[in-house]
């Protein structure tokens, strides 16, 4: 995959993103993705604005998703994009 940086996010989709974050992860960051794309794609459908990291960990810790700190992380740099990506979609800023 190509080096996808923050700037880009306005140009990519959200689910383009996600494959072509996908392309090269291994089985266990592919379903930590999967995960994390399903909670932000929920909020985007429930027109909520909330792309927090506390809130898609939340979100996603029934399925055994990352934790908040595993987002936060530096290898959660992905996970990070991923849910920023989504923010950006629904043109709010992501909280911290």
């Amino acid at each position: 995959m190509d080096n996808i940086l923050p700037d880009d996010m306005a140009e990519i989709s959200p689910n383009k993103l996600f494959l072509q974050l996908c392309e090269n992860a291994t089985t266990r960051k592919k379903r930590s993705l999967e995960r994390i794309h399903k909670a932000c794609e929920n909020q985007y459908k429930l027109k909520d604005k909330n792309f927090s990291i506390p809130t898609i960990a939340k979100l996603i810790a029934s399925e055994g998703g990352p934790s908040e700190q595993g987002l936060r992380n530096k290898n959660g740099e992905d996970y990070r994009l991923l849910i920023n990506t989504w923010a950006s979609s629904t043109a709010q800023i992501t909280l911290r």
